[in-house]
């Protein structure tokens, strides 16, 4: 019997951000100051319209990303997780992120990740 794979879960995590900082060096940086779950991946993509997809609706939520002026995709994968548990970490990294870019505890950008019903919503 061949072993099912189920694909990691994802969120993506957008900000803005035109600065100076190496945000890569951040990010590392951030997750291990932030106690993030070791196995949790983390992708910078600058330039919203330059993640990769061919999920016609993050696409959509790509271009409404890009038309508020945020300019950097956070996309987080954790295997053996769910996409809201994924987004949660991800709202907490990026709350650790913009801290330390922007030395205010709030995000400047959100997070979205697909629902049960195969929709993309904000994590409120």
């Amino acid at each position: 019997m061949e072993k099912s794979t189920k694909p990691d879960a994802e969120a993506f995590g957008f900000v803005a951000y035109r600065g100076k900082v190496d945000l890569e060096k951040e990010l590392e940086d951030v997750k291990l100051a932030s106690g993030m779950p070791e196995r949790l991946k983390l992708q910078l993509v600058t330039g919203v319209h330059n993640l990769v997809t061919d999920d016609s609706e993050l696409v959509t939520q790509l271009e409404d990303a890009e038309a508020m002026g945020l300019t950097h995709v956070i996309k987080a994968t954790l295997e053996g997780a769910q996409n809201k548990e994924v987004a949660y970490n991800l709202t907490h990294f990026m709350i650790g992120l913009c801290f330390q870019l922007f030395k205010v505890n709030e995000t400047h950008g959100e997070v979205i990740y697909k629902n049960k019903i195969d929709k993309y919503v904000r994590l409120e």
